[in-house]
């Protein structure tokens, strides 16, 4: 379909409502885009499984006149920035983007975006899905293998991070998780959210507004000089990568024994807030994905962290970890002196054990 610039629909066509109200969205972004350029910037794809979820987008905004193709040479004035969230589509995502890359259509929509693409990572789905360590460590990996897979293709990539306030959610220092990120990946680019209670510990008062900002110009400005020498020092070895897979695989495997036990669910619903978080009107999004019945799979990651912040057990931002370094330095004692030795060094690894 994405060979033409033909419409799928008729002028005047019957649709189904939740149709029509997508069409009549996208008709004032389009509006929004022709009276002023500037002010659509991205279109987010949430729960980015495959190529063909932004394929997608493009297919809609074509039906707005927003993405046009002739002779092969695309015109789209925003860009469509996939966001993987879990850990299983964090670990898929580089394959993704080069299946993406790959397609014609596509790459003539990155030519008239002038080779630029942004990719969303997810912390909070991430680390409801998968636990704290599995979620961190996939967050690392796929940094670095996009940033590798983008540089071969010869796309300039900017990460947009969506970090919440808690540890569970991305939590944290946020200059040094920049100073903390992969060497492929400081290229002088980068977004991230500022949402909830954060917006007012940061940025309430004046001077702590400008020193939060400058701690972050000054992380952007350092970790990107230090690309110079390609991050000499601060490559994960193999040994270690290897220790940090397997670690993440048994700490996962931990936390979803504790959130796939088949009387969890009846016990955090009874004594947990999470209903009562559900009903209060100051979120963006409702509490539960799709409607019905409130189950695991369908509660948002927010309202799931809540939850256990009101009880005062802060189970997402730890579980899991504990058994999987225990477990490790079972296995071969010279695994504690790698990680005492990793955590005098600094860097991820530092960063990951301090949040904790």
């Amino acid at each position: 379909e994405l060979e033409s610039s033909r419409p799928l629909l008729p002028p005047g066509a019957e649709v189904g409502e939740s149709t029509r109200e997508l069409l009549e969205t996208l008709a004032v972004v389009s509006d929004a885009v022709r009276r002023e350029p500037d002010s659509i910037g991205s279109w987010v794809v949430s729960m980015a499984h495959d190529a063909s979820d932004v394929l997608e987008v493009l297919l809609l905004l074509r039906e707005v006149g927003l993405w046009k193709i002739m002779d092969g040479s695309v015109e789209c004035p925003i860009d469509v920035a996939p966001l993987f969230e879990t850990v299983d589509d964090l670990e898929a995502s580089s394959e993704v983007m080069e299946r993406l890359f790959s397609i014609p259509a596509y790459a003539a929509q990155l030519d008239a975006r002038g080779r630029f693409q942004e990719i969303m990572l997810g912390y909070s789905d991430s680390n409801k899905d998968g636990g704290y360590w599995a979620s961190t460590w996939s967050l690392q990996v796929a940094q670095d293998r996009l940033a590798r897979t983008c540089e071969a293709a010869g796309v300039a990539l900017r990460f947009f991070h969506g970090r919440g306030g808690t540890v569970a959610r991305g939590g944290g220092r946020a200059n040094r998780a920049i100073l903390s990120s992969p060497p492929a990946s400081r290229n002088g680019r980068i977004r991230f959210t500022e949402q909830g209670e954060v917006i007012s510990f940061r940025y309430a008062s004046p001077a702590l507004a400008n020193r939060h900002l400058e701690q972050i110009v000054n992380a952007m400005m350092l970790a990107t000089a230090s690309t110079a020498d390609g991050g000499a020092g601060e490559a994960t070895s193999p040994e270690l990568a290897d220790l940090m897979n397997r670690i993440a695989v048994r700490s996962r495997q931990a936390y979803r024994e504790l959130i796939d036990a088949p009387d969890f669910w009846p016990v955090f619903i009874d004594r947990s807030p999470v209903l009562h978080i559900g009903e209060l009107p100051i979120a963006s999004r409702p509490v539960s994905r799709g409607g019905g019945d409130l189950d695991f799979d369908a509660l948002r990651a927010i309202p799931w962290v809540f939850a256990w912040t009101q009880m005062r057990a802060n189970v997402p931002g730890w579980y899991g970890t504990g058994v999987a370094f225990t477990e490790a330095f079972a296995e071969d004692s010279r695994n504690l002196e790698r990680c005492r030795r990793a955590y005098r060094d600094g860097g991820w690894f530092r960063a990951f054990i301090d949040n904790a």
